[in-house]
């Protein structure tokens, strides 16, 4: 086995050693779901559902509210993760519009009827809705 040739050279041109038949090219979007992205969809609409944000929420004291005050359902998370993914395929267009937005909410905001609230320092996140101010 000389320096240009040898056991890993066909990395190069996309081949792996010891397989045979054709790669799979196609983004992970178009070939089926993959697994990190029912996993994310899993993680976020459970956590939103469950403690009204996520561990980054927590951490930033952000919570993640319905518009007509009423509980934060499965149903409305799951759109909302979803919304979200659409808008990170839209090269994130959907995130960005929040800067733009009188109201500073997203697509995913937009459709799910959301909107994220920042808790006062010490709170929880179980905190009611009607006690929240919106971010800014």
């Amino acid at each position: 086995m000389g320096t240009s040739g040898g056991r890993f050279s066909g990395y190069c041109v996309g081949e792996h050693p010891g397989r045979t038949g054709r790669t799979n090219r196609l983004p992970g979007f178009l070939g089926g779901p993959p697994v990190w992205l029912l996993t994310s969809l899993a993680y976020f609409a459970g956590m939103w559902t469950w403690k009204g944000t996520t561990v980054g929420g927590i951490v930033l004291g952000l919570k993640v509210a319905r518009l007509d005050g009423g509980c934060l359902t499965f149903v409305v998370a799951l759109v909302r993760a979803l919304a979200a993914a659409f808008s990170v395929m839209i090269l994130f267009l959907g995130f960005l519009w929040i800067a733009w937005d009188t109201d500073k909410q997203g697509w995913h905001d937009r459709i799910a009827g959301t909107v994220v609230l920042r808790l006062p320092r010490g709170t929880s996140a179980r905190l009611p809705v009607a006690n929240l101010e919106r971010r800014t």
